[in-house]
């Protein structure tokens, strides 16, 4: 659907479409998997090679989008549900930490992990526990106060994560190498799924909003351009090559939608319907991976400059 309505751009047609009001993202592409799924992560590379892995019909699969190659990956203990960061030659996932070089997976020590470079981030028994995937050196820090930390997220010696501050959530922010923590929380209120990259943290703000700072600066929160029709905007993620555009889903008119924001320019983008759950859809420097109300894997690269 996507691709029909950037050639409506180009073409100049005026065929209406049953959608949201936002123009649709500028694109170079638009490819689909062969085999339909659910919870795709990318590892696009500056080169600009890139994989897909999402699970199809019970298994783990590997898109390698250069090659339209799509085949299984290693079995593991649960399936490859993508919620971590990928980079370099690793890539976390419910349970499992996944190696692009040997192709093998192996158990992971919790069912929330992050990872950004070598150093793999989750909540380790109630503190932010830490391991170098190459090296094995790791430990723990408390967090803000000692709170119970979830939903990771870390970016260059950074972890942003969720703790519950009396009977409303919010936002810590670590820094592992100087083992230094924020004094207070980092956005107040009721904050969550923090999201951390490219000197950026977004994040649910309350009334289901959603806002972003730089890193380092608290209580510059700003607003991300929201969908004014929708609700319920949440899971937000930061890409784009300057970490200028936020993707995220909303609730609109009783369906989900994915949208793209560029929050230097104020500019909102609409891209498809989503499906896939509260994790259909990730975004990595120009390109984009979701997976739309038919269950279709999509990988679409932004055209940055006309956004």
């Amino acid at each position: 659907m996507l691709s029909a309505l950037a050639l409506s751009i180009l073409l100049g047609s005026s065929k209406s479409y049953a959608a949201p009001p936002e123009p649709p993202a500028p694109l170079v592409s638009d490819q689909t998997a062969r085999n339909r799924g659910a919870y795709p992560r990318i590892r696009s590379q500056p080169d600009g090679a890139t994989d897909v892995f999402f699970e199809s019909g019970g298994h783990d699969m590997r898109w390698d989008v250069l090659h339209a190659i799509e085949y299984v990956t290693p079995a593991g203990a649960i399936p490859y549900t993508k919620v971590g960061n990928a980079s370099g030659d690793y890539l976390v996932s419910e349970q499992l930490l996944y190696n692009f070089v040997t192709n093998t997976a192996v158990p992971g020590p919790s069912d929330r992990m992050s990872i950004h470079r070598d150093v793999m981030v989750w909540n380790g028994g109630g503190a932010l526990a830490y391991t170098n995937v190459v090296t094995g050196a790791g430990g723990s820090v408390a967090g803000w106060l000692g709170r119970d930390p979830y939903d990771p997220s870390t970016w260059e010696g950074w972890v942003a994560y969720t703790f519950y501050n009396g009977s409303w959530p919010s936002i810590g922010l670590h820094h592992i190498p100087t083992d230094t923590t924020l004094p207070e929380p980092y956005p107040s209120g009721d904050d969550r799924h923090p999201n951390l990259s490219m000197g950026k943290l977004v994040y649910e703000s309350r009334s289901w909003e959603l806002a972003w700072q730089y890193m380092g600066q608290p209580w510059t929160e700003k607003q991300v351009p929201l969908a004014s029709w929708c609700t319920r905007y949440s899971r937000p993620k930061i890409g784009g090559r300057w970490g200028q555009l936020v993707a995220y889903q909303a609730e609109c008119g009783g369906g989900r939608y994915l949208f793209v924001a560029n929050i230097d320019n104020g500019n909102l983008y609409f891209v498809d319907a989503v499906g896939g759950g509260d994790v259909g859809f990730d975004i990595q420097l120009d390109r984009m991976a979701y997976v739309d109300g038919a269950d279709v894997i999509h990988l679409i690269r932004f055209d940055e400059l006309s956004m």
